[in-house]
């Protein structure tokens, strides 16, 4: 059943909640953690989802995949460039703007601070299992954010340019 999901979303195709839930019902009597086991082309379902075009099903089913942990695993993640990677940890769009990318990047780190998730925890809004889930994306969030900083600062500063032309233009 596994397969079939992948091959769905390979193909573009969203695989329904029903589906997951019917997949979710086998894994549990079979093994939990197959959800993150690579196809024959060594990619996981939820590299298929991240790079399926945006759309309201898309973000949902990346939501209950996040919630059933999935994960990328590290031939995803060599395959899909710090660029790509960087707007799947922030659930966004691969052909995400510079300027949106950037400012959900500073949302992010802004409140998933350290006190916040104590906070969070504290306030049982979180376990501790979740708090140290989310410390360790932060932390990956942050660390890829450094190698592609310069590129995607460059980005956006090029899509500011570009849009100051495109008002100062006049329209025929």
């Amino acid at each position: 059943m596994l397969a079939s999901l992948q091959d769905q979303a390979r193909n573009g195709i969203i695989p329904s909640r029903e589906d997951l839930a019917k997949f979710d019902s086998y894994a549990l009597s079979n093994y939990y953690g197959i959800l993150n086991l690579p196809d024959k082309y060594g990619h996981t379902l939820l590299n298929y989802v991240v790079k399926s075009p945006d759309s309201f099903e898309r973000r949902k089913f990346l939501k209950l995949l996040d919630y059933r942990g999935a994960q990328l695993t590290a031939h995803d993640k060599y395959h899909m460039g710090p660029q790509a990677l960087f707007r799947a940890l922030l659930n966004l769009p691969l052909e995400a703007s510079a300027k949106t990318t950037v400012k959900v990047f500073r949302t992010f780190v802004t409140k998933n601070t350290e006190d916040k998730l104590q906070h969070r925890a504290s306030s049982f809004k979180m376990s501790g299992q979740q708090v140290e889930e989310r410390h360790n994306k932060v932390a990956e969030v942050k660390k890829t954010f450094g190698v592609i900083k310069d590129d995607l600062l460059t980005a956006r500063q090029k899509e500011q340019v570009q849009a100051q032309k495109d008002k100062q233009m006049p329209a025929y």
